[in-house]
């Protein structure tokens, strides 16, 4: 017959080493899942506030004076203020003088050689509060 003899020091104490490698590694997968879990959080309370996330276009009435000759710029003279540059992308929005959107083509009163047309311009502002260029995002033909 075969009695238990008795436990071998070594192997107790590497049976206790496993033991606090396994609790060390528990709680360190448990921080981690906190500080995630928390930092998910925080952004999910903070994206709300990021600037930028949502931006609202004023209105300019105006004249547009001059178009470039290959249609990428123009100069717009608000009713009230001075006459700036503006770029005209090519896939800019813009309403006809009915109303009427239209996408992926040249606003008629952007076309080069055209005579000074009245319109509404849609601009946003974009870069840093220290230093921002409106950007037009949309153009009305008011002619």
């Amino acid at each position: 017959m075969h009695r238990p003899g008795p436990e071998r020091p070594g192997l107790a104490r590497a049976n206790t080493v496993c033991a606090m490698l396994a609790r060390e590694i528990s709680l360190r997968l448990q921080t981690l899942l906190i500080v995630v879990g928390l930092a998910f959080a925080a952004g999910a309370l903070l994206m709300p506030r990021a600037p930028g996330s949502r931006a609202t276009p004023r209105t300019v009435r105006g004249t547009i004076t001059q178009v470039s000759g290959d249609a990428t710029r123009f100069t717009f003279d608000p009713d009230d203020g001075s006459a700036t540059s503006y770029s005209a992308q090519a896939a800019l929005r813009w309403e006809n003088r009915k109303g009427s959107l239209q996408e992926g083509s040249r606003p008629a009163c952007v076309r080069p050689g055209s005579p000074p047309r009245q319109a509404e311009l849609s601009l946003v502002d974009v870069g840093t509060e220290d230093k921002s260029e409106p950007v037009v995002v949309k153009i009305r033909c008011l002619d």
